[in-house]
């Protein structure tokens, strides 16, 4: 083995197999390029942190035995580059992380690490609040509908819909109750009678209530000498004095 200082760096050279060392003017040429230099590690022995790298070239003056040369400096005097500015969250919304990194002159040369991680929060990604409560029935009879709404919060676009609807029937009813029956159209035979009520506009668009019932009403034929009155389309007809007609009763 031999030694030799080199550039103000400690240049160890270790034999092959052979016992003997060679010149290093013999063999400063066979040299391959550095290899990269290794991680930092601790000597204890040294008790200070160094890092290394080293070299293996064949030299042609000793057959097939190898010469490695290794050349050792020291972690401490590479100093890492001021730290870069954060990078930007990785998520538009909610939680994501931000990087920022240093350089060192030499790859893999400094102690330390090169890269810092960061957890970063932005605004909350988009997401429904919850239901609201259901508004009164609205209408104004029989049936109506309710409805409820929820709203977006945060960032970006909520899936569905932001209001619901369902159907409620605690309306009052469109229609009020029939009124009484009124007398037969006619005192003898066979006549009509009609009932009315009256009724509000309806929520939707469906048929229209009725308004009118008819029904017919009989009493005793008339007989040659009795008044008989026959109401038709609100109109009063007395017939006298005989009655000998049959009448033809149909609803309107």
């Amino acid at each position: 083995m031999f030694q030799k200082v080199a550039n103000g760096r400690r240049i160890v050279n270790v034999k092959g197999k052979s016992d003997w060392a060679l010149p290093i003017s013999m063999t400063i040429d066979a040299w391959g390029p550095w290899t990269e230099w290794s991680p930092c590690f601790e000597q204890p022995s040294v008790q200070q942190l160094h890092l290394y790298r080293n070299r293996v070239s064949v030299c042609s003056f000793c057959g097939s035995s190898k010469i490695i040369k290794y050349e050792i400096g020291n972690c401490n005097s590479l100093v890492w580059s001021e730290w870069q500015a954060w990078s930007p969250c990785s998520s538009s919304c909610g939680e994501g992380f931000s990087v920022r990194r240093r350089i060192c002159p030499v790859q893999n040369a400094c102690a330390g690490l090169a890269e810092e991680v960061t957890y970063c929060k932005t605004l909350p990604c988009a997401t429904w609040t919850e239901w609201g409560a259901w508004s009164s029935c609205v209408g104004t009879c029989d049936t109506g509908y309710q409805y409820r709404i929820r709203k977006c919060v945060g960032l970006g676009i909520c899936p569905g819909l932001e209001q619901e609807h369902r159907l409620c029937n605690n309306l009052p009813p469109c229609c009020q109750q029939w009124s009484q029956w009124s007398s037969c159209s006619v005192s003898c035979g066979r006549g009509v009678r009609t009932r009315v009520r009256t009724c509000k506009p309806k929520n939707d668009f469906s048929n229209p209530p009725h308004l009118k019932e008819i029904s017919l009403c009989e009493f005793p034929q008339c007989t040659k000498w009795d008044p008989c009155i026959v109401w038709i389309n609100h109109y009063e007809y007395k017939i006298h004095p005989t009655c000998m007609i049959e009448h033809s009763i149909t609803s309107y």
